[in-house]
């Protein structure tokens, strides 16, 4: 299992971590997986969003190591992807305060009626 390492990267860190905190380098071998292509299908997505927050310096020593043309391409969704949940919280917010000054005004006209 441990053979199977490919990157430089992931065999020093195998070198300086303790028996106990091997999940630690089977996380690193998974990343090492998305970066070559070697897991495909459903769970590709939900890796995708689990590691580079968990591990932002390895998902990236990893990713430049075995495949840095797939950083670029991933750095370029990921970041497209921040955008467009930024406008979308924003137009939910602008919504959220739109919808409670109608429920206001609704208030206002009820009472002085």
């Amino acid at each position: 299992m441990y053979s199977e390492i490919k990157s430089e990267f992931v065999k020093k860190e195998l070198k300086k971590t303790a028996w106990k905190e091997r999940e630690y380098i089977k996380d690193l071998m998974k990343i090492e997986e998305l970066a070559t292509g070697v897991l495909k299908g459903v769970m590709v997505f939900h890796w995708t969003r689990h590691y580079p927050p968990r591990y932002p310096a390895q998902w990236k020593a990893i990713w430049k190591e075995l495949n840095p043309e797939g950083y670029k391409r991933w750095l370029d969704r990921s970041r497209k992807e921040k955008e467009r949940d930024r406008r979308e919280t924003t137009k939910i917010e602008r919504e959220e305060k739109e919808e409670l000054r109608r429920e206001k005004r609704e208030w206002k006209g009820i009472k002085m009626s």
